[in-house]
């Protein structure tokens, strides 16, 4: 069940995204996975792991950053292995 019909998967370490956006926060959607793995999240100077491991259900917001001054940003996604990780939107808050 994926917005615009597309999930981003990936079971290894070391695949990456990078996402411009503009507003003030900014949540990823996804899911965790009973086998899921770490990924990193790195926005506005900040950096989180994220560990996706957990019952699975779809279109989960599995991170919402903190507030950040208007304007363009550029959020980073690096997967950190451990098991498959599931990325689904990201979605851009006022």
């Amino acid at each position: 069940s994926a917005w615009g019909r597309t999930v981003r998967r990936t079971g290894r370490a070391g695949p990456t995204a990078t996402l411009a956006f503009t507003g003030r926060r900014v949540a990823l959607v996804g899911r965790k996975l009973p086998e899921g793995g770490r990924l990193r999240v790195r926005v506005g100077g900040r950096s989180k792991v994220l560990r996706l491991r957990g019952r699975s259900a779809p279109r989960t917001v599995l991170w919402t950053s903190r507030r950040l001054r208007d304007g363009a940003h550029v959020l980073r996604l690096v997967s950190l292995g451990g098991g498959p990780v599931e990325v689904d939107a990201v979605a851009p808050l006022p």
